[in-house]
């Protein structure tokens, strides 16, 4: 799928769940899509992931997560995004079926680095 394609389906998504739709965010998902954190899998499907965004919208301040920058990476990209909730901008890899599906969401957080004071 072209990187414009894959970045405007991106874009629809963050929306979704800047908005704190679930029913929105889930359509973005393949069923089999993961989360990998460090390495490790942490959600191993669609329904796992699910199960977690009540609490991470819970926490999150009135300021929405942000884009800084996408890049294309193979089957994916990879977004820069900054998080106010957690103080931090961290990069997380998404990559996508051949329908434009969320097929996983790999996170490193060890390349988290803390929001300059003055952004």
């Amino acid at each position: 799928m072209e990187t414009a394609r894959l970045t405007e389906i991106w874009h629809d998504y963050l929306a979704a769940f800047n908005s704190h739709s679930m029913l929105a965010l889930q359509e973005f998902y393949d069923r089999s899509c993961q989360i990998i954190v460090d390495g490790e899998i942490v959600a191993n499907d669609r329904n796992g992931m699910m199960v977690n965004y009540a609490d991470v919208w819970a926490k999150m301040k009135t300021t929405p997560v942000e884009a800084l920058e996408i890049h294309p990476i193979e089957h994916g990209l990879s977004v820069l995004m900054r998080d106010r909730t957690e103080g931090e901008d961290g990069v997380v890899e998404y990559l996508f079926n051949d329908k434009g599906l969320h097929i996983a969401h790999i996170v490193n957080t060890k390349t988290a680095k803390k929001i300059p004071e003055n952004a």
